[in-house]
């Protein structure tokens, strides 16, 4: 779907695979489409990974049915951006979208600040 910046109030529809079992031996169940509302988006401080707070309005396809209306989901953004076949951006993107900006500076600065004072963490996380 190209480059986006998603932020808060972004109304967003993406296809995610499912699967069922151990980790270690996964079953592909399928797919699952929601549309929802992005509520709350965040970088965390020592990976710099975006995470998306999604309110769901529709959901459908396989366990679907874990989900309903109204529930709240979190995901990844390196997943979100890959899965998105549809998007709607608020009227005040433009402000949103480089406050959220600042915010992904200031976390990637912090990230590289504590792999600086501990070097021997970056395999876990850089």
């Amino acid at each position: 779907m190209g480059i986006h910046n998603l932020t808060i109030n972004c109304e967003i529809t993406f296809e995610e695979a499912v699967f069922s079992g151990h980790y270690k031996s996964p079953n592909f169940e399928g797919y699952r489409e929601i549309t929802g509302e992005i509520i709350n988006e965040s970088y965390g401080a020592k990976t710099g990974q975006h995470t998306f707070t999604i309110l769901i309005a529709e959901i459908s396809g396989s366990e679907s049915e874990k989900y309903s209306k109204g529930d709240k989901i979190k995901r990844k953004g390196r997943n979100i951006y890959r899965a998105l076949t549809k998007v709607k951006y608020p009227e005040n993107h433009t402000d949103l979208a480089i406050e959220k900006n600042d915010r992904a500076k200031i976390a990637k600065d912090l990230k590289e600040a504590y792999f600086f004072v501990n070097p021997d963490r970056r395999g876990f996380y850089g």
